[in-house]
């Protein structure tokens, strides 16, 4: 089951389901019908049960609602300004510290001040699907066009 709201993200992690892959879920069907309202409810804090995994997703939680709304312009919801809903220290969505720099360059607001760096593709889903633009200059210059048979003629 797809969870409608933040809050039904954090029930079912709290209940053993991958946090993001639910997390993932929801953003599915948050951008195919924004509303509010599935903003709106408190999540329940998954520190207690989780440990570091359970801080992380609470800070990930509030981040999420809270850029969520800033796009749409919808109510930040007041939950997402509680102290428990940040980090302490960085967390970095790779492990790999060549990549921090990007991270940290990449990470909408609502993130970074809850000291989380994650990726531009990973904040919005809709840029998962378009495959990475490498050169985008590309797609502008027209294809060379090789003559035939030495006769300078395509």
């Amino acid at each position: 089951m797809r969870p409608k709201t933040l809050a039904g993200v954090a029930d079912l992690t709290a209940r053993g389901e991958a946090f993001d892959a639910s997390l993932a879920e929801f953003l599915d069907e948050f951008y195919a019908t924004p509303q509010a309202h599935a903003l709106l409810a408190t999540p329940r804090l998954l520190a207690p049960g989780l440990g570091e995994a359970g801080r992380v997703a609470d800070a990930y939680l509030a981040a999420t609602a809270e850029h969520l709304a800033t796009v749409r312009r919808f109510p930040v919801p007041a939950w997402t300004a509680s102290d428990a809903r940040a980090l302490h220290r960085p967390w970095f969505a790779s492990p790999l510290a060549a990549l921090r720099t990007v991270l940290i360059l990449e990470s909408p607001v609502a993130f970074r001040s809850r000291n989380l760096f994650i990726s531009e593709r990973r904040a919005d889903p809709r840029l998962r699907r378009r495959p990475p633009t490498l050169c985008p200059d590309i797609r502008r210059r027209r294809p060379r066009v090789l003559p035939v048979n030495g006769s300078g003629r395509t």
